[in-house]
């Protein structure tokens, strides 16, 4: 037996040499060189390498390569090491167009310039067009440019567009005229002598188309639903260019009653110094004008409205009571309005039958008074003398009024 001391000294020695035997971090156990004890340290693993030891000793696999799929203008590459494999796939350029370069449908780039428009001329069937792309730009040339002038135009409700265009020839004999009418920018009626506004030699009764507008000698004015209205101080005439029917009549200078109808705008001519400085367009659903109107002069008379319907031409009468009939304004969506003495106003349907008895004083007879969409605005003086601008429906209901300073 040894003795307490030595048993003590031996015990701490093979302690010692237990835990020498844990040599490194990963519990392997390695000879000790020199007298000194080798501890494993492992570099990260790569790509290529696994973690591996100074020594030698390794632990576990290289990672492998981690490649990004290749682009344009790029092999495919890994995300750790950079090593590449292949080449770059190039660019898959779109061609250009009008208003692009030409483009790369993968990744965007772009190359060079867009090649721009090549337009075409525009003709009478199309506006200059790109030979390329189709597309358009400005308006199909005018037939009514290639003419000597352009008597009158105006377009309908439903979008047709009619124009009346004059072609005038000069020689010693004098001028003569060709008329021809123009719907949506094609020929309806190419250019002819044979128009009822052209007289047998050859001119718009006997005058030149110029002296007709440098002179005043009379207008030409459309007036909608395919009508052209040709007014002079001895007469009016109406031609319809689709029917093909015309109407005439004669007048005093100072004898005239005709009443244009047409949307949301209307006139009307009592004299010669009153040449229709404001019409626009008739509605393409009323035809119906009020060419003239006749009172009676006798209490128990009937004054009577003549009517134009312009598509047939035929004239026809209405017949109301006798009210001393002054003013008549436009036919509208089936009524009339008529001024009679005093200022007063009331409101007939075609068959000559009063739609509302009312007392509406007028401030002046020279309004634009008609119905648009079941109503119709003017103005009046109530029993004060104050004026009102009201609004009616068409039972006689004033369904708004706002005071006039």
């Amino acid at each position: 037996m040894f003795p307490k001391k030595h048993t003590t000294a031996v015990l701490c020695a093979l302690l010692f040499l237990v835990l020498a035997g844990c040599s490194n971090y990963s519990g392997h156990s390695d000879s000790v060189t020199n007298g000194t004890e080798h501890f494993h340290k492992y570099s990260e693993a790569n790509c290529n390498v696994p973690r591996t030891c100074s020594c030698g000793l390794t632990e576990g696999e290289a990672l492998g390569h981690d490649m990004s799929e290749a682009n344009c203008t790029s092999p495919a590459t890994c995300s750790r090491c950079g090593q590449t494999d292949g080449d770059p796939i190039g660019h898959l350029f779109v061609d250009a167009t009008c208003i692009n370069a030409k483009v790369c449908n993968r990744c965007g780039t772009e190359s060079g310039r867009p090649l721009g428009h090549d337009f075409s001329d525009a003709t009478y069937d199309a506006p200059k067009t790109c030979k390329r792309c189709g597309k358009t730009n400005g308006t199909k040339l005018k037939l009514s440019e290639s003419c000597d002038m352009v008597l009158a135009d105006g377009q309908d409700l439903n979008g047709d567009c009619y124009e009346l265009v004059a072609n005038e020839t000069e020689d010693y004999n004098g001028t003569s005229v060709e008329i021809g009418v123009i719907k949506n920018n094609e020929w309806m009626l190419k250019p002819t002598s044979n128009m009822p506004f052209v007289d047998i030699d050859g001119t718009p009764y006997g005058k030149s188309v110029q002296s007709i507008y440098k002179m005043g000698y009379a207008k030409i004015l459309y007036i909608g639903n395919g009508c052209f209205l040709f007014e002079s101080d001895r007469e009016n005439m109406i031609y319809n260019v689709e029917s093909k029917e015309s109407f005439e009549k004669i007048y005093d200078i100072d004898d005239r009653h005709i009443c244009i109808s047409y949307d949301c705008i209307t006139w009307f001519t009592t004299s010669r110094e009153h040449v229709f400085s404001d019409i626009h367009y008739v509605s393409s659903n009323n035809p119906l004008l009020i060419i003239d109107h006749y009172s009676s002069g006798s209490l128990d008379g009937l004054d009577r409205v003549e009517l134009l319907d312009t598509n047939t031409m035929e004239v026809f009468y209405t017949e109301i009571n006798y009210v001393q009939l002054e003013q008549v304004y436009p036919v509208s969506e089936g009524a009339f309005a008529v001024g009679i003495w005093l200022d007063k106003i009331r409101f007939y349907s075609l068959d000559g039958s009063m739609l509302f008895d009312n007392n509406f004083t007028l401030r002046y007879s020279e309004q634009k008074i008609w119905f648009n969409n079941g109503l119709c605005s003017f103005e009046i003086l109530n029993d004060a003398g104050t004026p009102y601008r009201i609004t009616i429906d068409m039972d006689g209901n004033v369904v708004e009024s706002v005071k006039l300073h």
